[in-house]
């Protein structure tokens, strides 16, 4: 038995999960592995003690089931070799809005939120407690898209991330890492159940360079990672163009990603959908972050992945060495790189 923490991943059996899977028990973690698909997950198991020693437990549940998600929950709160977290299970559902059935959203609720969110409540109190641990919680960028069109699905995401968020405040100072990882278009199962043709789509990540990418802003402890974003080159050249004409570059779509600690970070130049509707929830989420009457701003570290940060004028100023504010109200820094345009998205509105 490996001395490092276990690894609970969900949605195990196969995409993201059975790649978070593989990857921990590289590392030499111990696995608890949590999905409806018995025989994946005993294959799976069977593949990675094998290839790599690690004790893998396997869990057959289905999270959209109340009993299922009570069992998991108590192999959280009891298993104290458990120290991280994947909450990696997640579906879609097809069509708009109007043609969706009651029964189709209730059941995408109960797996991309109720479960998420049982989940890590089962595990955060023994992990704060012990003063160390991580969970990680895959949400999407479509949670920050709604002209997508997957209003349900990405209200779902949206969720996550500001979940993810508001337990890194609470958390953080305890000793737990929560991390959110924003996936845009993956090559996973997930396109059979939308109803979208994935071959269609331009730029489609392969899912084990999404979770390398992923893994490298865990090991940064980055609070929110993005992995489809371009390379330096296509920044830099969206740098020169004209405000508009950058903002039409970004509508292209999203490219294949490199691991982040090898990314340019220029917040607000994020592809389509993104650049226009990226900022606007996560300024909603900030303000409610510490109930400040000052207007928040959001940050992000050099060092890091965009980070959201609520902020008072006070505490923008003892940490203006490390941080690049874009809200020209509180500092200049950084804010005159951008275009007119992209400030103005970028502006907390009070």
């Amino acid at each position: 038995m490996s001395s490092k923490s276990a690894v609970l991943v969900t949605g195990a059996s196969t995409g993201i999960g059975a790649v978070y899977a593989e990857r921990f028990a590289q590392r030499g973690h111990d696995l608890v592995l949590v999905a409806r698909n018995t025989e994946r997950l005993t294959a799976l198991a069977q593949r990675l003690r094998s290839e790599t020693g690690v004790q893998v437990d396997i869990l057959t549940a289905d999270l959209t089931n109340n009993d299922d998600v009570a069992a998991v929950e108590q192999r959280l709160r009891e298993d104290t070799r458990i120290g991280v977290l994947i909450n990696n299970a997640g579906t879609s559902i097809p069509g708009d809005f109007l043609s969706q059935s009651s029964e189709e959203i209730a059941r995408l609720i109960a797996l991309n939120v109720t479960a998420v969110t049982r989940l890590a409540h089962a595990i955060a109190p023994r992990l704060a407690a012990a003063g160390e641990g991580a969970i990680v919680n895959i949400a999407s960028v479509v949670g920050l898209a709604p002209e997508m069109g997957l209003t349900v699905y990405g209200a779902t995401k949206a969720f996550v991330l500001f979940l993810s968020q508001g337990l890194n405040v609470e958390l953080a100072a305890r000793g737990v890492y929560v991390q959110a990882v924003l996936p845009a278009a993956t090559r996973t199962e997930i396109w059979q159940h939308s109803g979208k043709d994935v071959d269609a789509i331009p730029g489609v990540m392969e899912v084990d360079k999404l979770v390398d990418a992923a893994l490298a802003g865990f090991d940064r402890r980055e609070f929110v990672t993005i992995p489809p974003l371009h390379d330096e080159a296509q920044w830099n050249a969206l740098n020169r163009r004209a405000p508009d004409d950058a903002a039409r570059l970004c509508a292209v779509g999203t490219g294949a990603a490199l691991p982040l600690p090898r990314l340019k970070r220029r917040y607000g130049l994020f592809p389509s959908p993104l650049v226009a509707t990226f900022v606007s929830p996560c300024i909603k989420a900030v303000r409610r972050y510490q109930g400040e009457t000052k207007a928040p701003c959001l940050t992000y570290r050099a060092d890091t992945s965009p980070c959201f940060c609520c902020v008072r004028h006070s505490t923008h100023k003892r940490h203006s060495d490390e941080h690049h504010t874009f809200h020209p109200s509180l500092c200049g820094a950084g804010a005159g790189r951008l275009s007119a345009g992209l400030r103005k998205r970028l502006c907390c509105r009070r």
